[in-house]
């Protein structure tokens, strides 16, 4: 049978398992944070890069037509002087 000592060694054994058990889940977790970070990071940036040319082509399509016709009659109007 079992007495205190044996059943304190038991004890510790399994204590001594969680705590490893719960620090290379805690390694895991951090590795996985880390990863995830630097995914959300570029992402992030990619969607700010595409951003940024969608709004470059739109306004070029937007204004270039409008700049176009100034110059057309800025040179009909330097034409007639």
């Amino acid at each position: 049978m079992l007495d205190e000592r044996d059943l304190q060694a038991i004890a510790q054994i399994i204590d001594s398992k969680i705590q490893e058990s719960e620090q290379r889940m805690t390694a895991k977790i951090e590795a996985s944070e880390q990863r995830m970070g630097a995914k959300i990071e570029e992402s992030a940036s990619q969607t700010l890069k595409e951003a940024m040319q969608g709004a470059a082509a739109l306004m070029e399509s937007y204004f270039e037509p409008r700049f176009n016709l100034l110059f057309e009659n800025q040179q009909t109007m330097l034409g007639c002087i």
